[in-house]
């Protein structure tokens, strides 16, 4: 069995490469990778890159800056384990050996996957020319480079078909190339109308550099938008609604899968390439307040599916007074707003106020923080029927609003003559329904 232990090997210096030729070469798709070793400064752990000992090798290249990278250490762990014997997976960041320690050392909640792990790496970075994170690289026993994506095929259903030596398509880690409009001869055949309207363009990023005059105009969307989120961007119309809750959108159609981002990520390369869209828009000056109408009747002309708000009766919470007195109104004196403050790390310690207070602030400053309580941790609507005019002094335990429970939130709302109930309520939802 083999060790189950974390290897990390920190480059620092001394750096031994042991390999016929290949280093200084760029690799690609076909190439060849000769076998590597590694040993860190202190000359300790050496570690091996073999492809030749397993079935498949993926390399995979992260960084501590991509969240999309630290998300998939589970996966990289649940990968291992399904496959061990078969898969060897070896981590590689740029990052130095003292920062890569204190970020598992720091941030508890990520735990290091128990793999091959080499860090303050250039040599394999400029081997295979990365240009982005997450990027990996895919190498079979005979040490040839199979393919190089970027983190979405890396999935189980995609391992399994290459142990398997089935035939599939992977997309090859793409480039992020920046333009200023889509309205260009490469992109033509794509154009669906006057706005642009497309099938999403991998590795394409729109907007980023727009000229900021333009803003009020535009409405830019990259980066592949299923139907059901492009018709929750026309119909929020920036910030006057929000159709993001779990429960603020109605799909009446037969095969959802058209109109929304699949559960699965497995699914998602394939999703993507049918199903995912790009949208860019400028209006014509004076016309800003019209620009999410005109989006709704583009979408409204290219996909079947009819859109309006409408009510519905839910389940929700609900705030309400439970005695006349005003227990709310502020006392005066100088702004202070502790109450929407996180955590932070200090020398290995969490170090957070013992009390989150709203002194002399606005009511909805209150009212908003317990709505983002109760609807991300309850999953339920929330109604605020207090109402409360004027600005207010608030205080509640640390406990209360970093580690939420029911029983917390009615103790503290108590004390300033408040209540939350469980009602059914009136509702606006988006809904939308699939026409033949």
């Amino acid at each position: 069995m083999k060790d189950m232990m974390t290897k990390t090997v920190y480059i620092a210096g001394a750096l031994l490469i042991l390999a016929s030729g290949a280093f200084g070469q760029t690799l690609k798709k076909g190439d060849r990778f000769e076998k590597m070793s590694f040993k860190n400064g202190n000359g300790d752990d050496l570690i091996e890159i073999d492809p030749t000992k397993n079935k498949l090798t993926i390399i995979d290249f992260w960084s501590h800056s991509c969240s999309a990278c630290i998300k998939s250490f589970p996966k990289i762990e649940e990968y291992r384990n399904a496959y061990e014997g078969d898969v060897e997976i070896i981590l590689v960041n740029p990052e130095s050996a003292d920062s890569t320690e204190n970020l598992f050392k720091i941030r508890t909640w990520i735990e290091k996957p128990k793999v091959k792990m080499i860090s303050g790496d250039r040599v394999l970075q400029n081997m295979f020319n990365v240009n982005g994170r997450p990027f990996i690289v895919w190498i079979d026993s005979t040490a040839t480079v199979r393919a190089m994506t970027d983190g979405i095929p890396f999935n189980k259903k995609n391992i399994y078909r290459f142990l398997r030596n089935e035939d599939f398509a992977m997309n090859e880690h793409t480039k992020v190339t920046y333009v200023t409009s889509f309205f260009d001869k490469q992109f033509e055949h794509d154009l669906l109308a006057y706005s642009y309207l497309a099938k999403h363009q991998i590795g394409i990023n729109n907007g980023a550099k727009k000229h900021r005059s333009f803003y009020e105009r535009d409405i830019t969307l990259s980066g592949g938008y299923s139907v059901v989120m492009l018709f929750q961007h026309a119909f929020e119309e920036g910030d006057k609604f929000d159709f993001g809750k779990p429960w603020s959108i109605v799909l009446k159609c037969e095969d959802s899968s058209i109109y929304k981002v699949p559960e699965s990520r497995e699914d998602y390369d394939s999703w993507r390439e049918e199903h995912a869209y790009d949208y860019d828009m400028r209006v014509p000056l004076g016309k800003e307040k019209e620009k999410y109408k005109l989006m709704k009747d583009d979408l409204h002309r290219y996909f079947p599916i009819k859109a309006h708000i409408d009510t519905i009766q839910l389940p929700a919470y609900v705030l309400v007074k439970n005695q006349n007195r005003d227990m709310l109104k502020t006392k005066g004196g100088t702004p202070i707003n502790t109450f929407f403050a996180t955590p932070k790390m200090a020398n290995g310690e969490i170090i957070s106020p013992e009390k989150r207070q709203l002194v002399n602030q606005p009511y909805e400053k209150f009212s908003f923080r317990i709505k983002s309580l109760v609807e991300i941790k309850l999953n339920k609507p929330f109604i605020d029927l207090v109402q409360y005019k004027g600005n207010v002094d608030v205080e509640f335990d640390e406990l209360t609003l970093d580690f939420f429970t029911m029983e917390g939130l009615v103790e503290e709302l108590d004390r300033y003559g408040l209540s939350i109930e469980e009602r059914i309520m009136p509702i606006p939802v988006l809904v939308l329904e699939e026409q033949q």
